[in-house]
């Protein structure tokens, strides 16, 4: 699903049923990595928020990538996280802990707020803005 949103209430308001869900992300996010400069993070397939950004390079292109970032889905939200620790990815040190949500290496789905685990989602993205600090582009 890309959402037709060039503001940050266009995109909660396009998440239609995901709205709370992601609002409430939105607000943990920014309360525990203020730092991380939130950003509409528009793309030709995708429209997002986004918290800090890197330098992203594949063999095909460069630009900037967000360190965190949320989209709505058509069956969930999916949040991104980006960065390792000791070759693994962060959300996977984290994965067990979240609640019901469905993880693979750097994204985690999920339907309802509710159903997550807070005190580990703060945990996880205090660690994302701990681990990327000074190395990315930030406020402050």
């Amino acid at each position: 699903m890309r959402a037709d949103a060039t503001t940050f209430e266009e995109l909660f308001a396009a998440a239609g049923k995901y709205e709370d869900a992601m609002r409430r992300m939105d607000a943990l996010i920014v309360a525990n990595a203020p730092k991380l400069e939130r950003r509409l993070f528009i793309e030709p397939t995708m429209v997002g928020i986004g918290y800090g950004s890197y330098p992203a390079h594949t063999p095909s292109s460069t630009g900037t990538w967000p360190i965190i970032g949320m989209l709505p889905q058509k069956n969930n939200v999916s949040l991104y996280v980006t960065g390792e620790i000791n070759g693994l990815p962060l959300l996977m040190h984290f994965d067990n802990q979240l609640g019901k949500v469905s993880c693979g290496k750097t994204c985690m789905r999920f339907t309802k707020y509710d159903n997550l685990n807070e005190p580990a989602l703060r945990d996880l993205i205090r660690t994302v803005a701990k681990h990327w600090k000074g190395r990315e582009n930030v406020k402050g």
